[in-house]
C-alpha cells in the first residue's frame, strides 16, 4: 500500500515537473534559462543536503 501511495504521489506531483523541464530542454530554452540538472525531493530535515554533500564532496549551506 505504501509503495502504491508513493507511485501515486510521483505521478501526480513529481512527474509533471520532470516533463516540463524535458519539454523546455527540447525547445532549447536552456541557453536563456538555467534548467535544473539535479533535483532532490524529500521532506524537511530528511537528509537531502547530506546526501548531496556526500556525493559531491562540497559543503552546502
Amino acid at each position: 500500500a505504501a509503495e502504491h501511495s508513493f507511485h501515486n504521489e510521483y505521478d501526480i506531483k513529481i512527474r509533471p515537473c520532470i516533463d516540463l523541464v524535458e519539454s523546455l530542454r527540447r525547445l532549447d530554452i536552456g541557453n536563456k534559462l538555467m534548467l535544473p540538472m539535479i533535483t532532490v525531493i524529500g521532506d524537511q530535515n530528511s537528509g537531502k543536503s547530506s546526501v548531496l554533500e556526500a556525493l559531491s564532496g562540497v559543503a552546502l549551506p
